[in-house]
């Protein structure tokens, strides 16, 4: 997987988070559990775990927006243009904490291999972020 690609699912990313905007009950319990979560719907083009799982602006998705998020069907249009079916398997095992509230991917930490190249191509775009009680995967904007 080239950087190109990398960039255009940042952008694809970053379309879809703009719809989720507000407080719900998604997130995970743990940020492995976000970052697991974040690259299997990718894989499985998942829109439901995709907007429950990505915060943007320090916010979380509210009902609204991830109806809007899934209805936009951004993971289905990309995934049918790109091979990221393999992210499917991807368990994320640990991730390097940046603060009390804060962690980042670590590739050497991902499995299967084929997922390290692609999640160190995003490592500077995507990050973990507690919310409340709730681990999400934050999407930097640029």
């Amino acid at each position: 997987m080239n950087r190109s690609l990398a960039t255009a699912l940042v952008a694809v990313l970053l379309g879809g988070s703009a719809a989720c905007s507000r407080n719900s009950a998604g997130g995970a319990d743990s940020p492995e559990l976000a970052g697991t979560v974040f690259l299997q719907s990718l894989g499985a083009a998942d829109s439901a775990k995709f907007c429950g799982i990505v915060a943007s602006d320090g916010r979380v998705a509210g009902s609204d927006d991830v109806k809007k998020c899934q209805a936009s069907n951004l993971l289905g249009t990309f995934a049918a243009t790109t091979s990221i079916s393999a992210l499917k398997e991807t368990r994320v095992s640990a991730v390097t904490m940046t603060g009390e509230d804060a962690a980042r991917f670590d590739a050497d930490k991902v499995t299967p291999d084929a997922a390290k190249a692609f999640v160190s191509l995003l490592a500077s775009s995507v990050s973990m972020t507690r919310i409340g009680d709730r681990w999400y995967v934050a999407v930097a904007r640029s």
